[in-house]
């Protein structure tokens, strides 16, 4: 694995954790 696929996948894992969280947000109120 490069540091550019690494990069790529830590985007990605960033942008769900930021959709998860803001969904379980929304869903609490």
């Amino acid at each position: 694995m490069n540091i550019g696929e690494k990069i790529e996948s830590y985007k990605r894992l960033t942008v769900i954790l930021k959709i998860s969280f803001l969904d379980g947000g929304v869903a609490k109120k």
